[in-house]
């Protein structure tokens, strides 16, 4: 399977439609990274692709004790007309028969009232599959089957749990099982023991009448017992339900009346305080323009007028002084020339050529001189009108712009603030909800005492039957006439012990081709090559145990939290290696829990090679410039969630934290990089 688009409708923290490409250059770019801040949509993305596959079958962290209808309303984007609703839509391809076929999964679903409306849509090779649309259900065990989905899907918080031997041993025992198929093997060894006991009831001898009748006597109660268990859970679970719809009244009234607000009172505060403090420090930043030049804006014409008049003066004062010079010229050349020739026409034509100069010059030197400025100051006023005050008008008007927005946000809190009922106004409300919510929290409580007591009964009868068990195969082996019955039963037995042998030695092949995967997957991971030499699975427990060179066992505790956590990493890999499916890996927080010292081991050595899509959630405090840097290589795709705390939404941009490094800092980050490995 091959991921090729998601799409997200009004899910969780993404209002509007959303479109994220996983599709890569090739296996040699396997890594789509995924970027943003706590809180932005990263987990989100995770539980969409849970959701839109497994519908109520998911998990997720959000999830934990609610019911799937509840979930489905709290994950329509609280901005989002709940009528509109939401909506998950996965494409992906698949290799069938040697052909790819493309999948396109929708899951799509709106709060109509009090009543979700959930509607699955599944497309193969652009055409709708009825049949696959209304039994998806169970053809998704075709693709990936739930019980495996976490060795595929997982976060950070499932990494540091499976560094606890005792959660690891449980977390094999299921991959195990869900990879054997043992559930079957387990259904039919139950199906034989019941078919013994009807055969063997069949054969009741007199001595063992009364233990039998005893037995099944007690049995019956205990049965009785948990039938009524099981009738006050479903009335607890019916009072639940009926309180919950009072709360959902209660709560729509006490939103309505502005409750809501009520709480977030003090919240609502900070912000106008924060809003306020920002507004301050532009207003400072507009008085610190209006020290300087920015008041000259006023006079912006006037100051033309003078640039124009001081250009023009200086001409004036050119002109004159030029006058001056040519004046003198004339002088010195008409006395050289009256020396020369003694001719007065030409003398009197050369004159007068002389004086229509003069006269030309002094027309162009005419004019009042009032400011007299320097060049240096006109020079500073041209400089003052063309740049200094159109980039401090641009300060001022952004400035007035940013301003301005923050006055309207502060509108709209003041509004909200006026909004707030008074705390005595709606008390009755409140104590109203309280009360709801101590009785559901004690209905609580009471279903928990009875799941306990239904799990107690439970077994007993186990107990009950195996003591009848017993009591029947005496009973049979003492006076057992039906010879076909007691081949019937003695064959089933037979056939159990064989299935028990089987599943032994299945579960200890099994274990055995794990232990050598996980311990290479350890091994590639570790810098430290001789820490473990050996990896065992306890066939029947299904726990973990390290070996040194020597021989010796280790204890997981002498290991360090970032060998342990490596570790899970190891069994993790090993279980998705040993299913033999070739799915996308995703990663939420993939390096959160992991210590410094070991990320760089999971970043080169572990997300390259974990699949051939790898998808990575991270935050730029994970995998920061120097990570980047080194998964460089492998990315195939990269992308920042960016959420804006105004809108309460997020956004889906193409990149990542930081844009792409000079080759020196590249050579600087792989430098750091070989210090840190040695």
């Amino acid at each position: 399977m091959q991921f090729k688009f998601l799409e997200l409708k009004n899910f969780g923290p993404f209002l509007g439609q959303h479109k994220i490409s996983f599709e890569t250059e090739g296996s040699r770019c396997p890594i789509i990274l995924i970027g943003g801040e706590n809180g932005s949509g990263k987990t989100s993305l995770l539980e969409a692709v849970q959701l839109v596959l497994f519908g109520n079958l998911s998990i997720g962290p959000r999830r934990k004790n609610l019911s799937y209808e509840n979930y489905l309303k709290k994950a329509i984007n609280r901005s989002a007309n709940p009528k509109d609703g939401a909506a998950i839509q996965i494409t992906f391809i698949q290799l069938e028969e040697g052909k790819k076929v493309e999948y396109l999964i929708k899951r799509s679903w709106n709060n109509s009232g009090n009543k979700v409306t959930e509607r699955l849509e599944v497309v193969v090779d652009q055409i709708y599959d009825k049949v696959l649309s209304e039994d998806w259900q169970n053809y998704v065990y075709h693709f990936v089957p739930p019980g495996i989905s976490q060795l595929f899907f997982f976060d950070g918080e499932q990494i540091e749990s499976l560094a606890d031997s005792e959660k690891s041993s449980e977390i094999i025992k299921s991959a195990i099982q869900s990879l054997l198929g043992i559930d079957i093997v387990d259904q039919l060894e139950t199906d034989l023991l019941v078919v013994e006991n009807q055969e063997k009831k069949k054969n009741k001898g007199q001595d063992e009448q009364k233990r039998i009748i005893e037995l099944e006597e007690n049995l019956k109660n205990v049965l009785s017992q948990i039938r009524d268990s099981k009738l006050d859970l479903a009335s607890l679970e019916s009072k639940t339900k009926r309180l919950e719809k009072k709360f959902q009244d209660i709560e729509a009234k006490f939103t309505k009346e502005g409750g809501h607000l009520v709480e977030k009172r003090h919240e609502i505060e900070i912000e106008e305080n924060s809003i306020n403090e920002k507004i301050h420090f532009f207003e400072q930043q507009l008085i610190n323009l209006s020290s300087g030049s920015l008041p000259l804006l006023l006079v912006e014409e006037l100051l033309h007028q003078i640039n124009s008049t001081a250009l023009t003066e200086k001409k004036i004062k050119q002109n004159q002084a030029l006058l001056e010079a040519v004046k003198e010229y004339n002088q010195n050349l008409t006395s050289f020339l009256q020396n020369l020739s003694q001719d007065s026409i030409l003398l009197k034509k050369f004159k007068g050529f002389l004086n229509e100069n003069e006269c030309l010059i002094a027309s162009q030197s005419s004019g009042e001189v009032i400011f007299d400025l320097p060049d240096n100051t006109m020079a500073n006023i041209d400089r003052l009108i063309k740049n200094t005050l159109n980039s401090e008008e641009l300060k001022a008007q952004e400035i007035l712009g940013q301003i301005e927005e923050l006055h309207h946000h502060l509108s709209r809190i003041e509004q909200q603030l006026a909004s707030i009922p008074d705390n005595e106004a709606i008390r009755p409300i409140i104590s109203e909800r309280n009360k709801l919510i101590n009785e559901m929290n004690e209905l609580e409580t009471q279903k928990k005492s009875v799941e306990k007591l239904i799990a107690e009964k439970q077994k007993e009868e186990l107990k009950l039957n195996h003591h009848l068990a017993k009591v029947l195969k005496i009973r049979l082996d003492n006076d057992l006439t039906n010879q076909d019955s007691r081949r019937l039963i003695e064959h089933s037995m037979k056939v159990r012990e064989t299935i028990k042998e089987f599943r032994k030695r299945a579960v200890k092949h099994h274990a055995k081709r794990l232990e050598n995967l996980i311990f290479e997957k350890y091994q590639s991971l570790l810098h430290k090559g001789a820490l473990v030499s050996k990896i065992e699975i306890d066939p029947e427990t299904f726990s973990i145990n390290l070996y040194s060179p020597e021989n010796l066992a280790i204890d997981p505790e002498r290991l360090s939290a970032g060998e342990r956590q490596l570790l899970a990493i190891a069994i993790l890999w090993g279980l998705a290696t040993a299913s033999g499916r070739k799915l996308p890996v995703i990663v939420d927080t993939p390096l959160g829990r992991l210590d410094t010292s070991h990320r760089l081991n999971i970043v080169k050595k572990y997300f390259p090679k974990a699949a051939e899509q790898v998808i990575l959630l991270s935050t730029d405090e994970e995998i920061d410039k120097r990570y980047f840097d080194e998964l460089r290589p492998w990315l195939g795709k990269k992308y920042i969630f960016q959420h804006s705390e105004l809108n309460k939404m997020t956004s889906v941009k193409e990149g990542y934290f930081w844009k792409e490094e000079k080759p020196w800092q590249s050579k600087l980050f792989e430098s750091q990089n070989m210090e840190e490995i040695s």
